[in-house]
């Protein structure tokens, strides 16, 4: 897909557990990045949500990021610890988070930023923009 950067089908593994496929972040790195451009879209949403399926430590410092960049350049970014949503490390956790766009933006980058010491496993990551 167009809107997904970075991505390396290297770092694409199965767990032999369940035999699904997932994307390795390992320590101090980023996971590929989904980039939209407003000039895309028909109406503006209101609200972009996003949830992923992933496997991480309980102690990890990972943050799941949302960041919106205006019509002049200027970026903001919400950040949320995906630690404060594990609830057992050996299994899969459902991590969620949302942003309302208050303002006009030019585009969306969103991605999983590993600032920890141990690897991040994500299974799946759902992007939605509501209108409200």
């Amino acid at each position: 897909n167009q809107n997904w950067l970075g991505f390396d089908p290297q770092k694409v593994m199965t767990d032999q557990s369940n035999l699904q496929k997932f994307y390795i972040v390992k320590p101090a790195d980023f996971s590929p990045s989904f980039e939209l451009n407003s000039d895309s879209l028909q109406k503006i949403p209101k609200r972009i949500t996003v949830d992923c399926w992933l496997k991480a430590d309980k102690n990890a410092h990972s943050t799941l990021v949302i960041q919106t960049e205006n019509m002049i350049g200027e970026k903001k970014w919400q950040g949320i610890e995906i630690n404060q949503q594990i609830i057992d490390q050996e299994e899969l956790n459902h991590v969620f988070s949302y942003m309302d766009l208050k303002s006009p933006f030019k585009k969306i980058t969103i991605y999983v930023w590993n600032n920890g010491k141990k690897s991040v496993f994500i299974y799946s990551m759902n992007i939605k923009l509501m209108r409200l």
